[in-house]
Order: structure tokens, then C-alpha cells, then sequence
């Protein structure tokens, strides 16, 4: 009842209330907060003479749009929320069903149609009053193409909220804790107008946020070396130990430094000042470390390209980057791209 006077308060129906709520979750825990959702609706419109007459639920769909749905206060995307629903009712004659069925025949793919997760509300609808001694202890709707069904019903002069999902599709935990955050800010609307205004919150448990804020604390002192650095010193200080493992050789740091090194040098005397980066062309070997410790070294970016790419594909790759020079493998002389650069092996 409190929800229902702070909706009617707001100039909102009940039902678009929770509709924004759960938009709101949704957006919270989706890769987007953009996103479509599936309204079932009541249409017992006289279509025929005799529907009046006919026993039976006349449900239709409804796609709705929903744009940031974690953006801005409460108060104002129900507002839009509610104005869009009634324009797209103004449109139900054609189906919810139709539209997802042109959806998946425009894009030639029956996964583009899709719109799974359901928002029902019978609120304000005539409901069943069970005799004392029966209780719903179990209550379950299965609907091909649904992952998540939203329900919402008054029950006892109170709110009810049924979620029907396959939880197979989703990780172990995650509806229990959408619909526990789903709840609290129900709580949080019906006794705070702050809560309606609030354009920072953030639906995440408490518990979650630390997690994550714990993992994402990269803090600490940022090294100045460059990257090939490291490995010239290393080279230094223990020439003999072992620096690369192949399936045929090993390189020592000290062998990799004076190749790398000796490479560098080549490629300074071809150098100009536009060529800002230098191609390497291989095959997965330990050439590929030499070349790219080289061209750092000479103070330039290495653009790395697989050599079993086709030839066209290394072609447009080289002009799109500006690439003048490329350094590559004996073994893979004569290829038709090489044409258009200098090479080095």
C-alpha cells in the first residue's frame, strides 16, 4: 500500500513503478543497460462479436524499449518508461510475436528474434481469494523461449513477486541476488523520497562491491623502463642463462642481446625519419623474439603479422599501417606481398 501511494503520488501506476525497478536490476547486471523487454498484456479487444462471451486469458506482447535503465533519477525514467508504454500500446495490433518473428527473418537468424525476459503484472486485476486452509507452496510457469518471467500480483493486501527461470542458464547465485537487490530497492522507494531522486546507486551487494573494488586496486609504483629494457639487462648481468626454448635450439640472454642487437643496427641504416614502424612478418619462432626486441631498440613500434595469412590480407594490412620496412624468414622468400616493402631477414 505504501508503494501504491508513493506511485500515485508520482503521477505512475503501480505496475510501471515495478517495471522500473526491474528495468533497473536488469540494466545493473546485463552488458548493457539498453536493452528490449517482453510485456504481457491483456487484449480482449471486440475483434468478433462473441470474444466478449469466450472464457480464457487473452495475453498479448508488447517489446518495450528500455534506454538507460540505470541512468538518471528513478522518478524520471518511470515517468519516460510510462509514456513509452503508452505509445507502443497504441501499437499491439500488431503482435509482440510478429515483431520477434520479423526480427529474425530481417537478420536471417530465428537467435535475432529472441526477446526472453518477461515483465507480467495483474495488478489492479480482479484476484483469487484461496480458502483459509489452502496455501501456494509451489508455483511454476514454463514458456518455450523465456529465461526469465517477472511476475507481479497483489497478495493479502500485499505484494507478490514470482521469478520463473531455467536456472541452468544462469550462474549460481545470480537470480537469488537480482531479486534480493530487486527487493531492497522496493523497500528503499517505499521509505525514502531519496531514493527516488538518487542518480549514483548501485543495486551491487555491499560484499561484491569490496570484491571487486579489492581486485581492480592495481596501485603501486609504475616501472620506467621501456620494454625491451629488462632483457638487455638481464642479458648483463647473466649473459649464460638460458633466455629462449624451442623445439630444436635454446637461446642464452647474452646470444639474444648481440642478435638483437647486431638486427637493430641493420635496421638503422635503412631507417628513415617517417617510418615510425617496422613489420614482422613470421612464422611462431624465436626470430620473432630477435626482431621484436630489434625494432624496439631502434626506438620504433613492431607491427607483428602471422605469416599464414594469405597474401592479400598481409598486402592491405602493410598499406593500411604505413609499414615501409618488414623483417621476416629466409624460408618465406618469394611470397607476393613482399613487393611492396623493404625486407630484411
Amino acid at each position: 500500500n505504501t508503494l501504491k501511494a508513493r506511485a500515485a503520488a508520482a503521477g505512475l501506476t503501480p505496475s510501471n513503478l515495478l517495471l522500473t525497478a526491474y528495468a533497473e536490476v536488469l540494466g545493473t547486471w546485463a552488458r548493457s543497460d539498453d536493452f528490449t523487454l517482453n510485456l504481457t498484456v491483456g487484449d480482449r479487444r471486440p475483434l468478433h462479436p462473441e470474444v466478449a462471451g469466450m472464457l480464457g486469458v487473452f495475453t498479448n506482447l508488447t517489446p518495450m524499449e528500455i534506454r538507460g535503465a540505470c541512468r538518471g533519477s528513478f522518478r524520471a525514467r518511470a515517468h519516460a518508461q510510462q509514456q513509452q508504454l503508452a505509445r507502443d500500446l497504441d501499437h499491439r495490433a500488431l503482435s509482440g510475436v510478429e515483431v520477434q518473428r520479423l526480427l529474425a527473418q530481417r537478420a536471417g537468424d530465428p537467435r535475432a528474434g529472441l526477446l526472453p525476459v518477461v515483465f507480467t503484472s495483474v495488478i489492479g486485476e480482479a484476484q483469487v481469494d484461496l480458502p483459509d486452509e489452502i496455501e501456494v507452496v509451489h508455483s511454476i510457469t514454463q514458456t518455450p523461449q523465456t529465461w526469465l518471467d517477472h511476475k507481479v500480483y497483489e497478495l493479502d493486501g500485499g505484494l507478490g513477486i514470482d521469478w520463473d527461470a531455467p536456472v541452468g542458464l544462469f550462474p549460481e547465485g545470480l537470480l537469488g541476488t537480482m531479486l534480493a537487490a530487486f527487493v531492497a530497492l522496493l523497500d528503499e522507494l517505499a521509505a525514502s523520497d531519496a531514493a527516488w531522486e538518487a542518480s549514483d546507486r548501485s543495486l551491487v551487494p555491499a560484499a561484491q562491491r569490496a570484491l571487486i573494488s579489492s581486485v581492480n586496486s592495481t596501485a603501486g609504483p609504475l616501472p620506467a623502463d621501456l620494454l625491451h629494457e629488462p632483457v638487455f639487462a638481464a642479458a648483463q648481468a647473466h649473459p649464460e642463462a638460458t633466455a629462449v626454448i624451442g623445439e630444436d635450439y635454446t637461446l642464452s640472454f647474452g646470444e639474444l642481446a648481440h642478435r638483437s642487437l647486431a638486427l637493430s643496427h641493420r635496421l638503422q641504416a635503412i631507417l628513415g625519419p617517417a617510418d615510425q614502424l617496422v613489420a614482422i612478418v613470421m612464422e611462431k619462432s624465436c626470430e620473432q623474439i630477435v626482431a621484436a626486441l630489434a625494432v624496439l631498440e631502434t626506438g620504433r613500434t613492431f607491427l607483428p603479422i602471422s605469416a599464414g595469412q594469405p597474401d592479400q590480407r598481409i598486402r592491405t594490412i602493410l598499406r593500411q599501417a604505413g609499414a615501409r620496412i618488414a623483417l621476416t624468414q629466409q624460408r618465406l622468400r618469394g611470397r607476393a606481398w613482399q613487393d611492396q616493402v623493404t625486407l630484411l631477414e
